[in-house]
């Protein structure tokens, strides 16, 4: 098979993540922010790990979440879809379901992220854990 030659959306796009890349070393250097080695088997783990969690469930609930996960190349912003992860696996499931599985996920994230970012709250644990709303609701409701 021949070798595709490079078109101009191929170089523009290597020119502006290198650019990108360049950018966001020097302003995390200007602000202190701990450097991260990008490690693409890495973040495959973690977008598989992310992508399994949510699940055919999830895929069939929210298709736009599972195609965000399976094409998101950094771990950082597979670290913010969290959010969103959480609150599908609440639909889905319930709040101690999605607590749990976002915290299996904190391993992979080792390494792959600054540990100050690491150590910001999983989505739905507050201080004393998951809430009991979703326990204690269900309860209160006549039929």
């Amino acid at each position: 098979m021949p070798k595709r030659s490079p078109s101009a959306s191929d170089t523009l796009y290597a020119l502006s993540s290198s650019l990108m890349d360049s950018l966001r070393g020097s302003v995390h250097a200007v602000l202190g922010v701990e450097k991260v080695v990008h490690d693409h088997a890495a973040v495959a783990r973690i977008r598989e790990a992310m992508m399994a969690i949510h699940g055919e469930a999830g895929l069939e609930h929210n298709p736009h979440l599972h195609r965000q996960i399976a094409s998101t190349q950094d771990a950082e912003g597979l670290w913010y879809a969290r959010a969103e992860l959480y609150a599908d696996l609440c639909q889905l499931h319930d709040e101690t379901h999605a607590v749990r599985c976002l915290e299996s996920l904190l391993p992979l994230f080792q390494g792959s992220l600054p540990s100050s970012l690491l150590k910001t709250r999983t989505p739905g644990a507050g201080a004393r854990g998951p809430s009991l709303a979703g326990q204690w609701l269900p309860r209160r409701r006549k039929p």
